[in-house]
């Protein structure tokens, strides 16, 4: 959820009062929050239960601690930015060493007070002295945060985690960094077969965790050139992957908001957006009284935060191939090669009951 920073766009001039305070911190709104949480928890659930395929728990579960921690890490700038865009420099005029580590030390510890202040006391406007003046413009404010990040954010965030997803893949060479893929795939030669073992059967052999399969779909579709010799390793869901994936999802979230927060920082697109939210909730505050309070603490962050986590959701979870291509004309098996030959395999581990009539390569 954003956090309110004063805007530098222009504040119309109406009356001073003319909303009442809005509280968007504090104890009333983490309680607000948890609520929110539980909300959007169960609506995650009610889609995974009507996707076809349907994702197994523990993958489930995968994806949502990644869009979780992503959105705890988020919170958490939003909130220090908020407090280092608020916090005033100590004047200090002599010019020295011991001035400057005075000046740095007092710096941190005002920081570290806001922090306190404002994470479980209330909002910062509080203790500026145009209070009128933020408490009229920090519902708009949130509100224009909130909106913008569930809506051009969610497209923006599309785009950016393809683009760092390819970039630690490709220039530091992560592995594993398909999004919603936690299993780690290992291919071996087994071992020549011995003369006393002539009659055995030297077909590849499948395990997923130590565990031999005896699937025959899985093993129809394995590629000709690893249907005889391979030993097929399948090994997960791995934590180490998800924690890879997630710090490529938070470091996609961030750069995604520092753009939202560049776009809306220019005079002509954040003062026209910044008004025009003022307006909505100026109207709404005519209604009933605290109306805009009402709408922005509660019925827009239900709603657009809903919308903003099913459809991260849908961006970061593995989907599931239903056309297997050809593979076998393949040269190199780079990782991102084995993970198609073998997309039947993994998909099968991460849905549950994935349909076996899938058309396989003849």
């Amino acid at each position: 959820m954003p956090v309110i920073t004063k805007p530098k766009v222009p504040i119309s001039d109406k009356p001073t009062g003319v909303r009442d305070s809005c509280l968007l911190l504090g104890y009333l709104s983490l309680i607000i929050q948890a609520f929110l949480g539980l909300v959007i928890l169960l609506a995650l659930v009610t889609k995974r239960l009507r996707e076809k395929p349907k994702r197994k728990m523990q993958i489930f579960m995968y994806d949502i601690t990644k869009q979780l921690t992503g959105s705890v890490a988020v919170h958490f700038i939003n909130l220090l930015l908020s407090i280092l865009l608020s916090t005033d420099e100590p004047e200090i005029s002599i010019n020295s060493e011991t001035c400057t580590k005075i000046k740095n030390i007092t710096l941190i510890r005002r920081i570290f007070q806001k922090f306190v202040y404002v994470y479980f006391y209330g909002d910062m406007s509080t203790r500026d002295d145009d209070d009128g003046e933020d408490d009229k413009t920090q519902c708009s404010w949130y509100f224009l945060n909130l909106l913008s990040d569930c809506t051009i954010g969610v497209y923006l965030l599309y785009f950016i985690i393809g683009r760092v997803n390819n970039i630690f893949k490709r220039k530091f060479k992560f592995q594993n960094t398909e999004s919603g893929n936690y299993w780690e795939l290992k291919i071996d030669k087994r071992l020549v077969r011995l003369n006393r073992f002539k009659d055995t059967d030297y077909n590849s052999i499948i395990s997923i965790n130590g565990k031999i399969i005896k699937d025959k779909a899985l093993l129809e579709a394995i590629p000709e050139k690893y249907k005889e010799g391979y030993n097929i390793k399948l090994s997960g869901p791995k934590f180490k992957i998800l924690l890879v994936q997630t710090m490529i999802f938070v470091i996609s979230l961030v750069i995604m908001k520092l753009i939202i927060s560049i776009l809306l920082e220019i005079d002509f697109i954040g003062g026209i957006l910044f008004h025009m939210t003022d307006e909505i909730l100026e109207f709404l505050s005519k209604l009933f009284k605290s109306a805009d309070i009402f709408f922005v603490m509660f019925v827009a962050p239900l709603c657009l935060n809903i919308f903003q986590y099913i459809c991260i959701d849908s961006i970061i979870k593995l989907k599931p191939n239903f056309k297997h291509t050809e593979t076998n004309k393949l040269l190199e098996d780079s990782e991102e090669d084995l993970n198609n030959n073998f997309r039947y395999l993994i998909d099968k581990v991460s849905y549950e009951h994935f349909n076996e009539s899938v058309p396989l390569l003849p």
